[in-house]
């Protein structure tokens, strides 16, 4: 029988029931303060979880309380022990609807909310038409952000997540650690691919070495760092260190879902979005599992990515934002509320102002 989204998988011993993955979407919209998870947090994953999603991926959690380690001021966080009650029980609210669940570790680079940010070299300019600055950092400073990369998951487990996702994309530090454009250290950290690497793998080997073999470790690369030939070999790279997931997306100079209307287009003879292209090209290269994103609005293009061998998993974002029960829907043949496709994503702005949102509301009138 061919694959489908609702072919069940395992991965070290966790059984995910269908292809299906929420991938980690900052939510902007919840009042978050100091790190904690709150209700309007919980409520907000639990409903994709009863909607039928195999695998959350919960947004981006800042390993490091300071500002200019974070996107945004209302970021969640795994930085004290204290934080790791709330994850705890959101954590538990999502396996109760059988959906397993990654915290996604994250560090905001370059693209900290300071004049105070951090980065592999200094750093000066704009990305997507923002401008940011960013300083040297230090090679104590450089094994400190290592640490907390890794007892961030170990708070992860011991808040029941079923393992974590290193984000090493959309010009967020490790991606900032990898990119030839914005890493221009002539030391251990800098110059070769082999360097550039470095931090990235140490954090992937230790947090392996600390959580177990048992534990899921994904991470989310950019395939254009700065081309899909460095995209491959720094897949091929994370995989023979160890990870059991590589979630492909874009790196250096991009911001993920939200600045979908600039990437570049995927070639004329491929039916998706590029970073779905790209994940085709590099998950031959593989033997960890691949998660591809970008665009996936629909059960059709779902089912293609999972038949055709594109990825071993399908991300729906901005489709799952609109109409928690997406998964439910297609399986049970009814609507969805489809997302409107906006340049730029509306949530962001704030969840009111989402068309495919309100399209979604309107429906349970």
């Amino acid at each position: 029988m061919s694959l489908n989204i609702f072919s069940p998988i395992e991965i070290n011993g966790h059984k995910i029931k269908n292809r299906i993955v929420m991938p980690a979407m900052v939510s902007f919209n919840y009042e978050v303060k100091d790190g904690e998870v709150n209700d309007k947090i919980i409520e907000h994953y639990t409903l994709r979880a009863k909607g039928g999603v195999g695998l959350i991926i919960i947004e981006a959690i800042c390993v490091d309380e300071k500002l200019n380690c974070r996107l945004t001021k209302g970021e969640l966080g795994l930085w004290d022990d204290e934080l790791i009650k709330g994850h705890k029980k959101l954590v538990s609210e999502i396996h109760n609807e059988n959906c397993t669940v990654l915290a996604q570790l994250s560090h905001a680079g370059i693209k900290g909310i300071t004049e105070a940010n951090i980065a592999p070299s200094d750093f000066e300019g704009t990305i997507i038409n923002k401008a940011f600055k960013a300083k040297e950092m230090t090679v104590p400073q450089i094994k400190e952000i290592k640490d907390k990369f890794v007892k961030a998951a170990l708070r992860a487990k011991r808040a029941k997540y079923d393992g974590v996702e290193i984000h090493c994309a959309h010009s967020y530090l490790l991606s900032d650690f990898i990119s030839p454009l914005s890493n221009k250290r002539n030391d251990e950290y800098g110059g070769s691919l082999d360097k550039r690497m470095k931090l990235p793998l140490e954090i992937l080997k230790e947090i392996r070495k600390e959580c177990g073999n048992d534990f899921i470790i994904s991470v989310r690369m950019g395939f254009d760092e700065p081309t899909i030939d460095e995209g491959i070999k720094i897949a091929k790279m994370f995989d023979t260190c160890g990870s059991d997931i590589i979630h492909i997306s874009t790196g250096f100079g991009s911001s993920g879902y939200m600045s979908e209307s600039i990437m570049p287009k995927a070639p004329n003879d491929f039916p998706l979005n590029i970073r779905i292209w790209a994940s085709s090209q590099i998950k031959p290269y593989l033997s960890c599992k691949v998660i591809a994103v970008g665009g996936i609005r629909n059960a059709e293009d779902a089912n293609t990515v999972i038949f055709e061998g594109y990825g071993d998993f399908a991300a729906v974002g901005r489709g799952l934002l609109c109409d928690p029960e997406f998964v439910n829907k297609i399986k049970e043949n009814k609507k969805i509320a489809n997302c409107f496709n906006c340049n730029k994503c509306m949530w962001s702005s704030g969840m009111e102002k989402c068309p495919g949102r309100k399209k979604y509301l309107d429906s349970l009138k």
